[in-house]
């Protein structure tokens, strides 16, 4: 499938988050592309379909003590 445009996506994670999605990556035989892709279709199915997210946003005005 060719990919006509492409938008540069960036996120500061530790090298061993890097490392461990690469392995996990490669061990499926995708692209770091494609596992990212992958996964955020998933999540989305996952909350499409009543599931909870992992981290609630918190409201505006509201702040924790």
């Amino acid at each position: 499938m060719p990919i006509d445009r492409t938008h540069l996506l960036q996120v500061r994670i530790t090298e061993e988050e890097k490392r461990r999605i690469k392995t996990l990556a490669a061990s499926q035989g995708m692209t770091l592309q494609k596992a990212l892709t992958e996964a955020f279709a998933a999540w989305e199915k996952e909350l499409k379909a009543g599931g909870r997210a992992i981290h609630s946003p918190k409201k505006a005005g509201k702040r924790s003590k």
